[in-house]
């Protein structure tokens, strides 16, 4: 059984704290560090040409044979295949993710920055995060944002608000204030490194231009109406 592309985005279960992603040859890889949520995360420092090490928390399930990822789940097997075209993309085993013990894997190519395939361990169904997730305090949302675009080549960037439920995450909320005109000048602004101040308050980085600048502070907070912008306002 193979993972469909549709069913790509990522079930980010996250109790990650911190995560960096290197460049060249050191090739995007990916460290997370955990809390002492232990029960909630295994993930280890992953290179673009070697996952094996993330291995071990997989409890087994996870294997590669070659350009191959294989995942296996409580009925079955999903595999995913690193690609050799133009827009070639590799697949990378990060570890296990969230009170569903997720698989997180990363996928990486494509002229674009990383993004994050959480699978469901049963039934192979899965998201895509459109960055590494961070994880809220009562574990009960993930939020992930794109740190780096450029109108000309990588134009995408927002900030996005998972659920957990018993299957897959539910997308909560999006931010997406930045746009790329066909010239490639570029509006808006773009929201940056998600830092949770409380299970429903998110602080995040608020960045204007392409590149970016500095950045200034930016808040949304939860309550009975959903989600909302606190700072800036609207």
């Amino acid at each position: 059984m193979s993972l469909s592309r549709i069913a790509r985005p990522i079930v980010v279960i996250l109790a990650i704290v911190g995560c960096q992603q290197r460049s060249e040859k050191a090739a995007q890889s990916t460290n997370v560090a955990s809390t002492d949520t232990a029960n909630v995360v295994c993930t280890r420092p992953v290179l673009i040409d070697d996952d094996r090490s993330a291995f071990v928390c997989s409890g087994g399930a996870a294997s590669r044979t070659g350009d191959t990822l294989h995942l296996r789940l409580a009925h079955g097997e999903t595999t995913l295949v690193d690609t050799k075209d133009e827009a070639a993309l590799s697949y990378r085993y990060v570890g296990r993710i969230g009170l569903r013990r997720l698989h997180l894997v990363g996928e990486y190519g494509g002229e674009r920055p990383p993004r994050f395939l959480l699978v469901d361990p049963e039934s192979g169904h899965s998201i895509e995060a459109p960055a590494m997730p961070v994880l809220s305090p009562d574990t009960l949302r993930f939020a992930a944002a794109i740190a780096q675009w450029d109108c000309d080549e990588s134009p995408e960037q927002r900030l996005e608000i998972w659920r957990f439920t018993d299957s897959v995450p539910e997308l909560e909320w999006r931010l997406n204030k930045f746009r790329c005109g066909r010239s490639g000048a570029a509006s808006g602004w773009a929201a940056t490194a998600p830092v949770w101040r409380s299970p429903d308050t998110l602080d995040f980085t608020r960045h204007q231009g392409s590149p970016p600048d500095q950045g200034t502070a930016g808040r949304a907070a939860h309550d009975a109406r959903g989600w909302r912008l606190l700072v800036p306002s609207g």
